[in-house]
């Protein structure tokens, strides 16, 4: 059985699409070069090495259709040996993980899904953690407002969380992952992006709806 030591302190293509960059895929063992899917970030946090995390966010369409909703996925990285929180606020002292968005245009998070993550036991303690390890990957969907129609929303969404590990606790912190995107009209294309990413973030719903229908 783990323990915490300080309980205390837990209180590809020719162009790259606006506000997107690209990155390699988001997988713990890379595909061979030619398999490569190109990978565009939309957001991601100013961090090092010392932070321990590294979260990104991706978009599913190169640009966003006003009235409409568009699935995003928030990808965090975390340092071999240290966990944060699911967004379970289980027991009550600890900080859970949560993801919030402000947008210019007040384009707005409508959902977002939280995987269960591990199980964590603190000696102590009669219910278990539940916590992320390594990597966890949050989809959600974004609801543009029609009136946003032919502007650019310039969106900053705000990740807290708190990083421990089998002996500590470090403080609380909120980091900020900025970026921007068009924002087309009811008709107008747009292009499916990140296909791998989303193609996980499909996999995933039918998996939870086939568990509610059986």
């Amino acid at each position: 059985m783990r323990t915490h030591a300080l309980i205390a302190m837990i209180v590809g293509l020719s162009s790259v699409p606006m506000g997107l960059t690209e990155s390699q895929p988001v997988s713990e063992q890379a595909a061979p070069a030619s398999q490569r899917e190109k990978i565009f970030v939309f957001a991601k946090a100013e961090v090092t090495e010392k932070d321990r995390i590294d979260p990104r966010v991706y978009l599913s369409t190169d640009q966003l259709r006003a009235g409409e909703s568009h699935r995003f996925a928030v990808v965090i990285d975390i340092a071999p040996g240290w966990h944060i929180n699911t967004n379970l606020k289980r027991p009550t002292f600890i900080i859970p993980t949560q993801v919030n968005l402000e947008g210019k245009l007040e384009t707005t998070i409508a959902a977002i899904d939280f995987p269960r993550g591990k199980s964590f036991q603190i000696d102590g303690l009669d219910e278990p953690l539940t916590v992320y390890e390594n990597q966890v990957i949050l989809f959600g969907n974004l609801e543009v407002p029609r009136e946003a129609a032919g502007q650019t929303e310039e969106l900053e969404f705000s990740l807290r969380y708190q990083l421990c590990n089998d002996a500590q606790c470090l403080a609380p912190k909120t980091l900020k992952l900025k970026g921007a995107a068009s924002v087309v009209g009811a008709n107008a294309p747009t292009r499916a992006i990140n296909g791998e990413l989303f193609k996980r973030d499909r996999n995933r719903q039918n998996a939870s709806a086939g568990r509610r229908g059986s």
